[in-house]
């Protein structure tokens, strides 16, 4: 559904890692949206994800939820957009079972973040390809410990607009966690399909 205020979309995503060897999560999400200005939107959407628990074997299913704002600016072919989105994901444990029977459980669960991104798109011509690039940041919001920014993210993208309601991306991702006990940079490729009722 889509009014000049109200936009309704849904995509499903496949994400790997290990230089496409592994399938990190697969994900569905369902999102709505609200323009509440020319170049602002807010929502909020549901997302369901499962995950590769690599540590156990397993394939976890996962819950979450999020709500955001975003705002844009176009300059000629190239839109430049700020998104702060805050989220909650609660993870499915049963399965983690350590070797004495107990259940190994995460440290937060559920997790809380609050997440900014800055993306660049550039818009072809006559062509239905556009290329982006986003920078984004994550701040935890209930670490008993200390709340950090533990992550950043690099992301280029391919966008394909192959029909009017229709969306396939395809998106190159450095992923680098900061700011933790064990540091680490994971390159994920991810394919998504995007579709705008």
């Amino acid at each position: 559904m889509k009014t000049e205020k109200w936009k309704i979309g849904t995509g499903a995503e496949i994400r790997t890692k290990n230089y496409i060897q592994t399938i990190d999560r697969y994900s569905f999400v369902l999102e709505i949206q609200r323009k509440i200005v020319k170049q602002v939107d807010v929502g909020a959407a549901y997302e369901f994800q499962y995950f590769n628990d690599t540590k156990y074997s397993d394939f976890q299913p996962r819950h979450r939820k999020y709500i955001f704002i975003n705002g844009k600016s176009q300059l000629g072919r190239v839109t430049i957009q700020c998104k702060e989105r805050i989220q909650i994901t609660k993870k499915d444990v049963s399965d983690r079972i350590k070797d004495n029977g107990e259940i190994d459980t995460y440290v937060i669960n559920p997790e809380w973040y609050w997440r900014n991104r800055i993306k660049i798109v550039y818009k072809i011509r006559k062509f239905p390809v556009s290329p982006s690039f986003s920078f984004e940041s994550f701040y935890q919001l209930n670490n008993l410990e200390k709340n950090v920014f533990d992550k950043l993210r690099y992301n280029f993208s391919l966008d394909y607009h192959f029909a009017k309601h229709h969306l396939i991306g395809l998106d190159a991702i450095i992923d680098q966690k900061i700011n933790t006990k064990k540091s680490e940079t994971r390159f994920i490729t991810s394919w998504s399909y995007i579709y705008i009722l």
